[in-house]
């Protein structure tokens, strides 16, 4: 079955196996949640070992546990397309033309030993024009088919490259508690900043606007995380950031076109074992969409929903 919207749509999410424990819960409900908006899915394997524990606990351990997952996935979801990340010379040179214009050798990673050149290989892979860009740890709530539609006629605007759900479940008057630029109505808000958690770009406006690589801006703190790395490199949700501000573009964070109908993300800052155990629990608070108030409009999950699992 092909999208149910009229246009070819890519959904493309990030998996390491350091992140095994949180996929084996929750990529499942992830693949299902947009799978019948979507012409294919891609899972986007990293293969690179990061230094430190955040980013490379447990790596080796899980790569033939995720490797399982996915391949069990792939019978129940025929649309999905494993894509392990290329680290070969020539393929990181064609993702570098692809996307930037002072570089033709991407970082592996960024200063922190964070993901960098499997963001953009990801993307590189997908087939349509129109990508959803998801990490692993999100959670998704609402309804898909209804926020497609609406985000694909904002991202139709010349001034608008990138479109998230509302950051955080809606309080009664969808407001935001995050600084943004502007305000366009009860649903829409308008940013000057970008995050790579999740987001629906036009894939060919994107590599048509070539990004520029560029050092992090110096801090203690950076300095000492780009020593422990060998790597000074910035984030690409920062250069992402750069180019709105270049040229006056905007992301968009949008939750729908009525009060009932829309979606939402959240992200979790931390997770445990404890959280990972709870993921069920977690999923039917966004069901039955049950929040504590200092949760709505917030798009990191709060201590305050961790208590109720």
């Amino acid at each position: 079955m092909g999208s149910t919207t009229d246009k070819a749509i890519s959904l493309q999410i990030n998996l390491s196996p350091t992140d095994y424990p949180l996929c084996k819960q929750l990529l499942r409900k992830q693949i299902s949640y947009f799978y019948e908006d979507v012409e294919e899915i891609i899972l986007t394997v990293e293969t690179k070992k990061s230094k430190g524990k955040k980013f490379g606990e447990n790596f080796k351990a899980n790569c033939h546990k995720l490797a399982q997952l996915l391949a069990e996935l792939v019978l129940t979801y025929p649309k999905i397309r494993i894509a392990p990340v290329d680290y070969s010379p020539e393929i990181k040179k064609a993702v570098s033309k692809r996307f930037f214009k002072n570089t033709d050798a991407i970082p592996d990673k960024d200063y922190r030993g964070g993901p960098f050149y499997s963001y953009f290989f990801g993307l590189y892979s997908c087939k349509s024009r129109y990508v959803i860009h998801m990490d692993s740890d999100m959670f998704i709530g609402g309804k898909a088919t209804q926020w497609i539609h609406g985000a694909l006629k904002h991202l139709q605007q010349q001034s608008v490259m990138f479109v998230n759900p509302l950051p955080g479940p809606p309080n009664s008057n969808f407001h935001l508690k995050q600084p943004y630029h502007s305000r366009q109505n009860r649903y829409t808000y308008y940013f000057k900043t970008v995050t790579t958690r999740f987001y629906l770009t036009d894939l060919d406006r994107l590599t048509s606007e070539q990004l520029s690589i560029r050092l992090i801006n110096p801090s203690l703190r950076r300095i000492a995380k780009g020593i422990m790395q060998r790597n000074f490199w910035e984030l690409p949700e920062k250069l992402f950031s750069d180019l709105l501000k270049k040229k006056g573009y905007y992301r968009v964070c949008y939750w729908g076109e009525n009060d009932q109908n829309g979606c939402f993300t959240l992200h979790p800052l931390i997770k445990p074992e404890s959280f990972i155990t709870n993921i069920p629990k977690f999923f039917e608070l966004i069901d039955k969409n049950d929040f504590p108030e200092s949760q709505r409009g917030w798009y990191n999950i709060h201590k305050d929903t961790l208590r109720l699992l």
